[in-house]
């Protein structure tokens, strides 16, 4: 393995519902791609890095940063191992997949952290006589991204390194609503977007549990993520991120693949066109919606088709 090519992150994202799992397995074929088989969330999910981050920038109190640590810790060791009392995230267990997880939450955690000392305020949940405030200095927003996005590095790193791997690639359900933070805290990283024709992101939605089966708030669910996406992309470095369309990746693959390689600095090689694509799901939209809907959507999302150019 050449010691000199330098690690590289590579993040795809959608809307939910638009390839990005299926192109992560494309990735997940290269020789020298290191990449998890599921959704890891500790980046973006509630209480999580980029919540911590993004909140504890913006909104700073003594007690404000008593909360914050205390949830990030809890929430990242939740997704560490069996026995951390975790409920919504069984089977995760990322202390099995990043070598020294618990280690580097320690780290990040004391980094955080000025000092614990005895006492308690009206907001504080547990017992007054042994409670423990985690005192955190101001921070700045730079001194922040530098802390957290060194915590995900290391992470990723040693998981990259245990693998024997050159790269990282990762999809996470509406990462690309977060990619500034991304940027901010990974700025050796790399985003992909895929986007895929609307009608049948909503139509899929539909028959997801995490998204509304009714056809009006899938749609009104749709356009609120897409929306947000477009001014989030609006605020970007250009050589940040590329949108690929799933369309284009199903028809031409070797094309699109040789494109995304190139974008994000990993070789292209032959095996990433091991996975077979399907182009069955392309116009899922035509049995799913009445007359009705199909005008419904043309109206409620026509700078959307503009803007992504789908007719």
């Amino acid at each position: 393995m050449d010691s000199e090519i330098k690690k590289k992150y590579l993040f795809i994202g959608g809307t939910g519902r638009s390839g990005t799992n299926i192109t992560r397995k494309i990735f997940a074929e290269h020789p020298s791609v290191a990449s998890f088989p599921f959704e890891y969330r500790f980046i973006i999910d509630p209480d999580g890095v980029v919540d911590f981050y993004q909140s504890m920038s913006n909104a700073w109190s003594p007690y404000m940063a008593d909360v914050k640590i205390k949830r990030l810790q809890s929430f990242l060791e939740k997704l560490g191992s069996k026995n951390a009392g975790k409920k919504n995230y069984i089977d995760w267990e990322l202390c099995e997949w990043f070598p020294n997880y618990q280690k580097n939450i320690d780290t990040l955690i004391g980094e955080l952290k000025s000092f614990d000392y005895n006492g308690f305020w009206p907001g504080a949940i547990g017992d007054a006589s042994s409670y423990e405030i985690s005192f955190s200095e101001y921070k700045s927003k730079e001194v922040l991204a530098e802390i957290t996005g060194r915590f995900l590095k290391n992470n990723i790193d040693e998981f990259i390194a245990v693998n024997g791997k050159n790269f990282f690639v990762e999809d996470n359900t509406w990462n690309i609503l977060f990619a500034k933070e991304l940027f901010e805290l990974m700025p050796e990283s790399k985003l992909v977007h895929l986007v895929r024709d609307p009608r049948d992101v909503i139509a899929s939605f539909m028959s997801q549990r995490w998204c509304p089966n009714d056809f009006n708030e899938a749609l009104k669910m749709y356009k609120s993520i897409i929306n947000r996406w477009f001014t989030v992309e609006d605020n970007l470095p250009k050589d940040f991120y590329k949108v690929i369309k799933l369309e284009e990746l199903v028809v031409n693959p070797e094309e699109m693949i040789k494109e995304m390689c190139y974008f994000s600095g990993i070789p292209f090689n032959g095996e990433l066109l091991n996975i077979e694509l399907n182009k069955s799901n392309s116009g899922r939209w035509k049995k799913a919606f009445t007359k009705e809907n199909e005008k419904v959507i043309e109206t409620e999302l026509s700078s959307v088709f503009e803007r992504l150019n789908y007719k």
